[in-house]
């Protein structure tokens, strides 16, 4: 009897310690099930912001292929296809579902914590992806604009009339956002981390195309800083002896591959070069933009 009541109890222990084992089992899959789910929507995510990226540099040649002088919005509008395309068929691919989490859930499989950080890391990631985009976009509207104010006779030979000049190109929607953006404190603090968008590149971009009209550049020159830049040694030899390579780009509307071009980019490797170009108003040298006066302390 006694050996019958032992074999009981350690059957019994062996069948409890395969349930609890089962149970355990269950909750971590449960907890691993969701917490892979919301990394491979992370992971997906950053596929995405990656392929945007990409639209972004690429836009201009891709829409190319289909108009023949490309506008700037469509460089933007080729990397919110891209990303969305990527991040959707990616989920789609590994069948993964991408729903929130309800706090019962979320509570029953110990999930808040972690699903609450990778959904922040999510949301921050996509904001600071959409800040980079509207910078980027707004950087390749602004050589637009200088590309066509160069080209405007009207407004060069224009007498000017403030604000009011009726000649003057209007200023791009996205150049608008852009600046706005760079002048709040979130753009500000987003910028430094904004590893996508170069000041120094897209300010000598703007340089090299004004270059080509000595009215325009002369202009511009008026302002000491912009004066000072274009007579920086690797500055001047690149507006001197490269611009016609670059004029071919923005002779063709190709303003991404412009401000991405190797030219732009090894010349601004130069921290000299870097302090002369970033804090440069190209635009308001030339008399795009009009300068706000200064207040009087």
């Amino acid at each position: 009897m006694l050996a019958l009541s032992l074999s009981d109890t350690t059957t019994s222990g062996i069948i409890g310690g395969i349930v609890i084992i089962f149970i355990i089992a269950f909750v971590i899959t449960g907890f691993l099930k969701g917490l892979a789910r919301m990394t491979l929507g992370l992971i997906f995510l950053a596929a995405g912001m990656a392929a945007g990226q990409w639209g972004l540099w690429k836009g201009s040649s891709i829409a190319g292929t289909l108009v023949d002088e490309p506008d700037p919005w469509m460089s933007g509008a080729v990397a919110v296809i891209l990303g969305l395309a990527t991040f959707f068929v990616a989920r789609a691919l590994f069948g993964i579902l991408l729903n929130p989490i309800s706090s019962k859930e979320g509570k029953t499989r110990s999930l808040g914590a972690p699903g609450g950080v990778l959904g922040l890391l999510m949301g921050a990631a996509f904001a600071w992806f959409c800040l980079s985009g509207v910078r980027y976009v707004g950087s390749i509207s602004e050589l637009a604009w200088v590309r066509e104010a160069v080209t405007n006779k009207e407004w060069l030979n224009s007498p000017g009339a403030g604000e009011e000049d009726p000649a003057r190109p209007a200023q791009p929607l996205f150049s608008t956002f852009k600046r706005e953006l760079d002048s709040n404190i979130i753009g500000q603090f987003h910028e430094k981390y904004d590893f996508l968008n170069s000041r120094a590149q897209a300010n000598l971009a703007k340089l090299a195309i004004i270059v080509e009209n000595e009215q325009v550049a002369t202009r511009a020159y008026r302002t000491g800083a912009v004066r000072e830049a274009a007579l920086q040694a690797e500055v001047n030899s690149l507006l001197k002896n490269q611009s016609s390579q670059l004029k071919a780009l923005y002779d063709t509307g190709q303003y991404s591959q412009l401000l991405h071009s190797r030219l732009i980019k090894e010349t601004c490797r130069s921290e000299e070069v870097q302090e002369h170009l970033t804090d440069l108003d190209i635009e308001t040298a030339i008399g795009l933009l009009v300068a706000e006066p200064e207040e009087n302390e």
